[in-house]
């Protein structure tokens, strides 16, 4: 309640403070793609204009509007708003859902921008990404839809003030430079996290103590937790149960193909499967591996504004086409965010050390791959990686400790393993 208090209170404050309305007019725009994709008749609470309400010194807030102009009083929209300055330096909102149609703006630093010194005016430009809760649908009920029911529009107004930005602060809760091994398990996005994609410059691991196998391309739930566990062990139970690396740190998580798949019926809007699953994998994996200190690699943030809807196919239900329309039917940043929410809860309650980049990748859009709302480019992956590391951009050298986990590969391991959960 008092929590309530202060944020009306906020919003009653910036009434007399100079506004921005974009687009200028309420553009039906929005209303129509939205209403086409779900198979109705168009919705008039759909988000089709809104307001920003600038304050020098506090953060901004901002009110949706419908197709008719008419102030919203229910929350529900996503956005993604973006301010560059003249010399093309960028800052990003974190967007608190007041949940009566307004919404708090608080703009950030990128993580890969040491300069703050922003010049003059510049630029907002707002994606409009859901409307009326339309991203925090669960599957399987979008399914029959033609996509995934997002607005997709976007608006910028030039000659805009600086916003009140705070400077981004790296987490520096970690140190993995002091451990031998470090074991990585997880899907792409953990791939990528710890290595470089396929080029000609082959594929080589960001810090010299990292290894990771194949990547996994299921998520974690109670139908999957027992394959979890036997693919961890298949590819690295030796490693791990071996004296001889020394002092060793697993990094685990779960959670793209979680929000993604649009097959589950298992987790709903609360992800309480999902919930248990995590619970049932850390204190399975304490009794396989009790030597062995565990990590949790957040979840990430997805960016469906990102994505060209041009480039999207008919997915085969077989093959986890990276740009089929299935593949992002449940893209979206609330979904990203509850998840991201709930494993931190989770680590905390469980003693599990939990590696913070979610903020670090709201903010980042503009270092995904193209048309890609999931997979951020190598050098953007090396300096979040680098941020738990003492070198804080170079590679952790560890004598000839690369030569032993390569040495690894050569083995044929057995899939006699104790994995019960």
């Amino acid at each position: 309640m008092e929590k309530d208090q202060q944020e009306n209170s906020r919003y009653k404050a910036s009434e007399s403070a100079p506004t921005i309305r974009i687009p200028p007019v309420p553009d039906d725009t929005a209303q129509t793609v939205v209403s086409s994709a779900v198979g109705i008749e168009k919705d008039p609470s759909i988000t089709c204009q809104v307001e920003i309400r600038i304050s020098d010194h506090e953060s901004w807030t901002m009110v949706a509007f419908d197709q008719n102009g008419n102030r919203k009083d229910k929350g529900g929209d996503e956005f993604y708003i973006i301010y560059t300055d003249k010399s093309s330096k960028h800052a990003v909102a974190s967007i608190e859902d007041v949940e009566d149609g307004s919404y708090i703006l608080d703009f950030c630093s990128l993580p890969f921008e040491d300069d703050l010194s922003y010049i003059g005016t510049g630029s907002i430009t707002i994606h409009f990404e859901y409307s009326c809760g339309y991203g925090r649908v669960p599957p399987p009920l979008k399914n029959e839809w033609k996509n995934g029911g997002y607005t997709h529009t976007k608006y910028s107004v030039a000659d805009a003030p600086q916003p009140p930005t705070r400077t981004f602060q790296k987490p520096q809760n970690v140190n993995l430079s002091k451990y031998n091994l470090v074991v990585v398990f997880g899907d792409s996005t953990f791939e990528q996290f710890v290595r470089q994609r396929s080029d000609k410059k082959g594929r080589y691991f960001f810090q010299d103590n990292i290894t990771f196998d194949e990547k996994i391309r299921i998520g974690l739930d109670s139908e999957k937790i027992v394959e979890f566990l036997e693919l961890l062990d298949l590819q690295h139970g030796v490693k791990l149960k071996d004296q001889r690396f020394g002092k060793k740190a697993l990094l685990l998580g779960s959670f793209m193909w979680d929000i993604l798949n649009y097959q589950d019926t298992l987790q709903g809007r609360e992800f309480g499967d999902h919930e248990e699953a995590i619970c049932t994998l850390i204190l399975s994996v304490r009794r396989m591996y009790p030597n062995v200190d565990i990590f949790w690699k957040s979840p990430t943030a997805v960016h469906i504004h990102w994505v060209d809807l041009e480039r999207l196919v008919p997915s085969n239900g077989e093959t986890a086409t990276l740009f089929g329309l299935d593949r992002v039917r449940y893209m979206s940043r609330s979904r990203s965010f509850y998840l991201y929410e709930l494993h931190k809860r989770l680590c905390k309650e469980l003693d599990v050390t939990f590696l913070d980049i979610y903020e670090a990748t709201h903010l980042s859009a503009i270092k995904l791959y193209p048309s890609d709302g999931r997979h951020f480019k190598p050098d953007f992956n090396r300096l979040m990686l680098s941020w738990f590391y003492n070198d804080q951009g170079g590679k952790h050298q560890s004598g000839s400790n690369k030569l032993f986990i390569d040495s690894f590969k050569k083995f044929s391991i057995s899939n006699d393993s104790d994995v019960k959960p």
